[in-house]
């Protein structure tokens, strides 16, 4: 099979990778740009930011029904519609995605859908639903984002505990929900489903949330949080989780916590939110199948490259 030659290779339709392709389209580079998702955009727009985003916005017009009764304006009780609400999230996701083809289109950037795998130094293969293409590059970016992090420890194969991609898709409201991690990630679903009605129990390791934002923007997140929530505790770790039993098709977790003040043990009906800080793992090849196969690393003329390592491929510049 003849390869699909060009000067670029751009792995992963992240903000980071499709900005890269079109840069270098820009300046007439012949550009290919893989991604294993049909939808351009990666992790930010499909199953990140932009979903999230949009939850934030349609549980927000709720808040403000509420809050109106101060000035005058009743509302009935809203009907929460969550086929209707998912809806509409993928409809601005659709939106956004097709305007990343349409620019992809006019810069002549080829698209792949599929998951590559690095046969050497200079030969991306792509598996697509078409069956296997090969791309013959002269340089190559590898942009393909991040995963949700899971520890172990919290993976039970149970669907009532989830990561932010299974969140977003909100499967339904539960009753009570853990969400273990204070971060940006943690706050934002936390917010979703406490207007939606669960009642939310946050856990943090750390004496604040936001880590690593400023004082000043923490504290309204905080405040909003403290009255809307069931629970914030600060201070916190998950020791353990369990799955204790079932209950009219509910799973019932126990979740063994470390507290300031001593080991407590908590039960949740309902679901699990389980995020780190940033609510995801560090960039990883393999993961995303960037990376040579396992025992087939790339050769350059420094020797041979790790199969799992983060870097990108070696060319003969070095």
């Amino acid at each position: 099979m003849e390869p699909l030659k060009t000067e670029l290779l751009v792995l992963g339709a992240g903000p980071g990778g499709y900005t890269a392709a079109f840069y270098a389209a820009d300046k007439g580079k012949r550009v290919v740009l893989v991604d294993q998702d049909k939808r351009l955009g990666g992790v930010c727009l499909n199953r990140g930011c932009i979903p999230s985003k949009a939850l934030l916005h349609a549980t927000q017009v709720l808040r403000q029904a509420k809050a109106a009764k101060a000035h005058g304006l009743s509302f009935g009780a809203p009907q929460v519609n969550l086929d209707k609400l998912r809806a509409w999230k993928e409809s601005v996701i659709d939106k956004l995605t097709q305007g990343l083809g349409t620019l992809a289109q006019k810069r002549s950037v080829t698209v792949l859908c599929g998951r590559g795998y690095f046969e050497d130094s200079h030969t991306l293969r792509v598996e697509t639903e078409e069956g296997q293409k090969f791309v013959a590059y002269e340089r190559a970016i590898i942009a393909v984002g991040s995963k949700p992090a899971l520890p172990s420890a919290f993976d039970l194969g149970n669907k009532r505990i989830m990561t932010s991609t299974e969140a977003l898709d909100i499967p339904d409201v539960p009753e009570k929900l853990l969400i273990v991690g204070g971060g940006y990630i943690g706050m934002e679903l936390g917010t979703v489903y406490a207007t939606l009605g669960s009642n939310v129990v946050l856990v943090e390791a750390l004496g604040s949330i936001l880590l690593g934002a400023d004082s000043d923007l923490a504290r309204p997140v905080m405040r909003y949080a403290e009255s809307a929530f069931g629970e914030v505790r600060l201070n916190t770790k998950v020791l353990r989780m369990a799955t204790s039993g079932k209950q009219r098709r509910r799973f019932i977790g126990a979740f063994i916590l470390r507290l300031a003040d001593g080991i407590r043990l908590l039960r949740v009906r309902g679901g699990a939110i389980r995020l780190n800080r940033c609510g995801r793992g560090a960039p990883h090849p393999t993961a995303r199948g960037s990376a040579p196969r396992p025992g087939r690393p790339s050769i350059g003329p420094r020797g041979p490259a790790r199969p799992h390592a983060y870097r990108r491929p070696p060319s003969d510049n070095g």
